[in-house]
């Protein structure tokens, strides 16, 4: 609720809210531009869903929707309120790595990210793992959402048979590995 108010307080005057973000398609990666808006998750059925793991529809879902429920993972956590991480800077965090997503990979795209992200919520809400700290479920939810950015959808052997760019900068060793990180 906190969330909400604070994002309808930051909305300029003629923006209208519908969404968190608000994409415009810029090359092979998405742009998500710089408005922030507000949604109902008591209408938002990938939010409503977050703690069925195995019957969440994440290919019903827009990428607003993903970006939406990838915040709501970090609140549901209370991951910003722990380490005093205003929500402002999750959704900007959520948004710039969504942006290194490239829309062309059919596989190792945000969508992917997000379903990486969700496992891993929902092996720590359900399954209980511990002694897991609250630092260490920041850097596992990090890790799965950022895991495949700018993922080219290739492999490393095309890569280094291509003598591409990624592979010159890595010397053929461990090319999307490496670029990854």
């Amino acid at each position: 609720d906190a969330f909400n108010k604070y994002l309808l307080s930051s909305l300029n005057k003629n923006q209208k809210a519908k969404s968190i973000f608000m994409p415009r398609s810029s090359g092979s990666l998405v742009n998500m531009g710089s408005g922030l808006f507000t949604f109902d998750p008591t209408t938002h059925k990938l939010v409503k869903d977050l703690e069925k793991w195995h019957c969440l529809d994440i290919f019903d879902a827009n990428i607003n929707e993903l970006m939406e429920a990838s915040v709501v993972m970090f609140q549901r956590m209370r991951l910003p309120a722990i380490y005093c991480v205003s929500d402002e800077v999750v959704v900007n965090f959520i948004r710039g790595i969504c942006q290194q997503y490239r829309v062309t990979n059919a596989y190792h795209n945000f969508t992917h990210a997000f379903a990486v992200m969700h496992m891993v919520f929902s092996l720590v809400r359900k399954a209980k793992i511990y002694p897991l700290g609250q630092l260490d479920v920041l850097a596992m939810l990090v890790a799965a959402v950022c895991h495949d950015v700018d993922h080219p959808g290739t492999d490393n052997d095309f890569e280094v048979q291509c003598q591409t760019d990624l592979a010159i900068t890595y010397n053929d060793t461990s090319v999307l590995e490496n670029h990854h990180v």
